[in-house]
């Protein structure tokens, strides 16, 4: 976002008026750049960002609901031979109560905390150690230069350094460890000599990472996202990645379940992620943000790490 809370209060119709042709342009730039991005994330759905199931509209889950139960499920062992499955009442047997009841829940009966019993909270408290000032180098509005000349007021703030969970798995054994998010903790576990290949998502610490590859459901939501932009050559550039890793995709499969087809599949393919590279470096040129960019690159790599003869 370009204009803040704070500079939208200050917008009036007595204050555009005052302004001149230029930097009328140039508060209507970025006036339009904030109503798309604005209008991008209310159009955000579990489908096409990182936000979860649960942040659906109730009307939304419903439908999702209504597509999850037309979806043919796998039948159990034994239920086409018209044996009872596990969900089904045997004749006599008690029926079953509701999970509420089974709880032993009352009716009106309030969640959360009751009065007077003692509350929980965080036992550490972070010392303020460092205070730094930060001031803008020119106005969010009309884009003219600030320098130490302009009057100035201050606003204080705290930060926090918060503990993540981070969680590192294999195919043998899964490790949870709390620490800051920091470069150090990737070091820390994966040391200084990891050769291996690390999927991760676009966290900033693990691009030391020369073999890392990005998760390809992250890839795809990012992908989703960029479709449903409203800008033109996004939606085109979020195309161009979804068919890339429809193609690749079903290109893996296929070989991994007959003959590779002739000539290998990474020198089959080429053209098409070669295109894609070219493509990544004209939206690079032209301004794209960082992480479509990043999201393609990474395509790219883990298209030219898995895009091989089976075998090979």
């Amino acid at each position: 976002m370009h204009l803040s809370d704070h500079d939208l209060r200050q917008l009036d119709d007595a204050y555009v008026e005052g302004l001149s042709e230029a930097q009328a342009r140039a508060l209507l730039g970025r006036a339009l750049a904030d109503l798309k991005a604005a209008r991008e994330r209310l159009g955000q759905n579990p489908g096409n960002s990182s936000r979860p199931p649960s942040t659906r509209a109730p009307w939304e889950q419903a439908d999702a609901a209504q597509e999850a139960a037309a979806t043919p499920s796998a039948s159990s062992p034994g239920a086409e031979d018209g044996e009872a499955t596990g969900d089904e009442q045997s004749p006599g047997e008690a029926p079953k109560q509701p999970r509420e009841a089974a709880r032993g829940d009352s009716e009106g009966k309030r969640p959360g905390r009751r009065k007077g019993a003692p509350g929980h909270r965080r036992t550490q408290h972070l010392p303020v150690d460092v205070e730094r000032t930060h001031a803008p180098d020119c106005c969010a509005i009309c884009g003219m230069a600030l320098t130490a000349s302009y009057e100035s007021r201050a606003h204080n703030a705290r930060y926090e350094r918060l503990l993540r969970l981070w969680v590192f798995t294999c195919a043998t054994a899964t490790l949870f460890i709390v620490g800051r998010r920091s470069r150090e903790v990737v070091r820390q576990v994966l040391g200084d000599g990891f050769r291996n290949w690390l999927m991760s998502d676009g966290f900033w610490a693990y691009r030391d990472i020369d073999q890392r590859l990005r998760c390809l459901a992250h890839l795809i939501r990012k992908a989703h996202g960029l479709e449903d932009s409203l800008d033109r050559p996004a939606q085109r550039f979020g195309t161009q990645i979804l068919q890339v890793i429809a193609t690749v995709t079903a290109a893996v499969y296929k070989a991994r379940g007959g003959a590779p087809p002739e000539g290998g599949l990474r020198e089959r393919h080429a053209p098409m992620l070669n295109a894609l590279l070219d493509e990544c470096l004209r939206q690079r040129r032209k301004g794209l943000p960082a992480p479509p960019l990043t999201s393609a690159a990474n395509l790219i790599k883990m298209s030219s790490r898995h895009c091989q003869p089976a075998g090979g």
